[in-house]
């Protein structure tokens, strides 16, 4: 699941990945590694708005780190993605 705020929007905007179209998003960049997929698309997302904030995940997904604590809940996802 990505998270996105957008200045000027009320809503929290997200995509799930397992019903989101990565060919629609991606084109011929598309695989069928629904990982590899995600990652190009975060990439493009951060190059998009290159100063933008990002959580632990999306930093750490970027540059090959281990990924921190899965969150227990779509609420605290949720929480956390509000601030």
């Amino acid at each position: 699941m990505i998270g996105l705020r957008v200045i000027g929007l009320e809503e929290l905007l997200f995509l799930v990945a397992d019903s989101f179209n990565f060919r629609a998003a991606l084109g011929d960049e598309t695989s069928y590694v629904t990982e590899v997929n995600l990652l190009s698309l975060l990439r493009r997302i951060a190059n998009l708005a290159p100063s933008a904030s990002q959580d632990l995940f999306v930093k750490a997904f970027l540059t090959g780190q281990p990924s921190p604590p899965t969150r227990a809940s779509l609420a605290e996802f949720f929480r956390e993605a509000a601030h």
